[in-house]
C-alpha cells in the first residue's frame, strides 16, 4: 500500500537514479568528439537517429509488459553497455552500442515521465490536494535535480585527467607533405576554432591529400578508468531502479486483476491452471492492446506532421535545440576547448555549460512572468548572433586565459536551455488539445536535429556549421513569431 511518504521516497530515488545516470551519459557524450573522433561522434549520431525511430513504438511496449521502475533500470543497464563499449573504442562496437544506447534513450524518457506523473497523481489522491499543482511540483523537483547533472561528475572527470594528463605542448609536429606528410597533432593551434579545415584547403592547394587528423592527446589510461566508473555508477542505478522504487500503478493494476479474478472467473480447473490462463489471457489481451495503440500513436503524430501547419511552422527552432546540443557537446568541446586548452578541461567546460542551463531554464520561466513570449526568443536570438559572432572573429592566443572558454560555454548553455525551455511551454500551449502528437513531433525533432548535427560534424568546416546554425535560428524565430501570432489572434478570437 503507496503512502506519501513512500511517494516521495520514490521520487527522491527516481531522481537519483536520472541524475547519476545522466551526469554519467553527458560527461561521456562531451568526451567522445575529442577522444573518439569519427567513429564515437558518428556513434551519437546513430544514438539519437535510433531515439527517433523507437520512441514511435518501443516505449510503448515496454511498458506494457514490464513495470515502471524495471523499465527505467534496464534502460539504465543500456547506458552502462555503451560507457563500457568506449573502454574498447572498435568502431563497429561503438556503433552497435549506440543502438543499444539509443532504444534506452526513448524507454527511459518516456518511461519516466510517466512514473513522476504517477507519483505526483497517486500523492494528490493521498492528500487530497490538486493534481495539476502536484504533478508541476513532482516535476519542478524532478528537472531541477536533473538540470545539475552537468556539475558532479564533468568536474571529477576534468581533475582526473588533469591530473594523469601528458604534457604535448612542446612536441613538435610535422609540416611535410607528399610521401613524408605525417599526422598532425588535433591540438595544433593553428587549426583549432573555426579554423578547422584551415589545414585541408592548404594541402588541397598543394595537390596533396595526405594530412589526417589524429585524437586529442589524453592518458587513455585515466580516460578508461573513469569509463569503467561511468558504467559502474550506472549499473548501480539501474539496481535501485529495479529494486529498491516502488511502482504504485503496478501494486494498482495487481489489485484490480485479483478483484477480476475473484468475480468474474468461474471455473473447474486447478488453481494453478486458472492462474495459467488468466496470465496468458492478459498478456494476449496486452498484445492486442499495445498494437492498437502503437497504430494509433503512430498515425496521430504523422497526421500532426503532415497537416498541422503551426506544428511546420516550428520545426526549424524545435531541431535548431537539438543542433546546438550537437554543437555544445561535439564541436565547442573539441575545436575548441580541447584544442585550445586540452582534454582536461573539457569536464570543466561543460561544467560551465550546466551552470549555464541552470539560469537560462529558470530564467526564461521566471521572465515569462513579466515578458511576452515572443519577446524572450528574440533576445534569446540575439544573444546567440553575438556568441555565433564572437565564434567566427575571435582568436585565442597562448595568453588566453581559460576561464573566457568557460563563460562561453557558459552562454551556449544559458542560451540553449532558455530555448528548449520556452519551446517546450509553447508546444503545451500552442498544441494544448493535440498534447501526445504535438509532444512526439517535439521529440523527434528535437532528436533528428541532433543527429544529423553529429553526422554532419565532420563533413562541414566549423565556419560552416556555425552560420547554417545560427541561420537555423533565425529562421526558426521568425516562423515561431508568425505561429505565436496566430495563436495570440485565436485565442483572443475565442477568449
Amino acid at each position: 500500500m503507496a503512502t506519501s511518504t513512500s511517494l516521495l521516497i520514490s521520487l527522491a530515488g527516481v531522481t537519483l537514479v536520472f541524475f547519476l545516470n545522466m551526469s554519467a551519459y553527458m560527461c561521456l557524450e562531451g568526451l567522445q568528439s575529442s577522444i573518439n573522433p569519427g567513429a564515437g561522434t558518428y556513434s551519437l549520431s546513430v544514438a539519437y537517429s535510433t531515439v527517433v525511430i523507437t520512441s514511435l513504438f518501443l516505449p510503448t511496449i515496454v511498458m506494457d509488459f514490464m513495470k515502471h521502475t524495471t523499465a527505467i533500470g534496464v534502460a539504465t543497464l543500456g547506458y552502462a553497455v555503451y560507457s563500457a563499449a568506449n573502454c574498447y573504442p572498435n568502431p563497429y562496437l561503438l556503433i552497435a552500442a549506440s543502438v543499444v544506447l539509443g532504444c534506452s534513450g526513448a524507454v527511459i524518457w518516456a518511461t519516466g515521465r510517466v512514473y513522476v506523473s504517477n507519483l505526483a497523481t497517486y500523492y494528490a489522491s493521498l492528500k487530497g490536494v490538486d493534481k495539476d499543482k502536484t504533478v508541476s511540483h513532482f516535476f519542478g523537483i524532478f528537472l531541477a535535480f536533473l538540470s545539475s547533472s552537468l556539475l558532479v561528475l564533468n568536474g571529477v572527470s576534468s581533475l582526473v585527467l588533469q591530473a594523469t594528463r601528458k604534457d604535448q605542448k612542446d612536441q613538435p609536429y610535422s609540416n611535410a607533405t607528399g610521401e613524408n606528410a605525417t599526422a598532425r597533432p588535433a591540438n595544433d593551434r593553428r587549426y583549432c576554432g573555426v579554423h578547422k579545415c584551415d589545414d585541408v584547403i592548404a594541402e588541397h592547394d598543394k595537390n596533396s591529400t595526405d594530412v589526417t587528423v589524429s585524437p586529442i592527446e589524453y592518458d587513455k589510461t585515466a580516460a578508461y578508468i573513469l569509463f569503467g566508473a561511468f558504467a559502474l555508477t550506472q549499473v548501480l542505478s539501474a539496481l535501485v531502479a529495479i529494486f529498491a522504487l516502488s511502482d504504485p500503478s503496478a501494486e494498482e493494476d495487481r489489485k484490480i486483476s485479483k478483484k477480476d479474478s475473484g468475480e468474474e472467473h468461474i471455473s473447474m480447473t486447478t488453481p494453478e491452471e486458472s492462474d495459467k490462463e488468466e496470465r496468458v489471457e492478459i498478456k494476449q489481451t496486452k498484445a492486442a492492446s499495445t498494437s492498437e495503440r502503437i497504430k494509433k500513436h503512430a498515425i496521430s503524430t504523422g497526421s500532426f506532421i503532415i497537416f498541422n501547419h503551426v506544428g511546420q511552422a516550428m520545426i526549424p527552432i524545435t531541431m535548431h535545440c537539438g543542433i546546438l546540443q550537437a554543437f555544445s557537446f561535439g564541436q565547442f568541446t573539441r575545436y575548441w576547448v580541447a584544442c585550445y586548452l586540452g582534454v582536461e578541461y573539457i569536464g570543466f567546460s561543460i561544467s560551465a555549460c550546466g551552470i549555464g542551463s541552470i539560469i537560462g531554464a529558470y530564467g526564461g520561466g521566471f521572465l515569462t512572468k513579466f515578458l511576452p513570449r515572443w519577446v524572450i526568443m528574440v533576445a534569446n536570438l540575439a544573444i546567440e548572433v553575438a556568441l555565433c559572432v564572437a565564434l567566427l572573429v575571435w582568436e585565442p592566443d597562448e595568453d588566453t586565459e581559460s576561464w573566457v572558454f568557460f563563460v562561453l560555454f557558459g552562454i551556449v548553455g544559458l542560451v540553449y536551455s532558455a530555448q528548449k525551455t520556452l519551446t517546450a511551454t509553447i508546444y503545451s500551449l500552442f498544441f494544448a488539445t493535440q498534447n501526445e502528437p504535438a509532444n512526439a513531433a517535439l521529440s523527434l525533432w528535437d532528436m533528428m536535429g541532433t543527429a544529423v548535427a553529429y553526422a554532419l560534424s565532420f563533413v562541414i568546416c566549423n565556419t560552416t556549421y556555425v552560420i547554417g546554425m545560427l541561420t537555423v535560428s533565425v529562421i526558426g524565430t521568425v516562423l515561431y513569431l508568425f505561429a505565436e501570432r496566430n495563436y495570440s489572434t485565436k485565442h483572443n478570437r475565442d477568449g
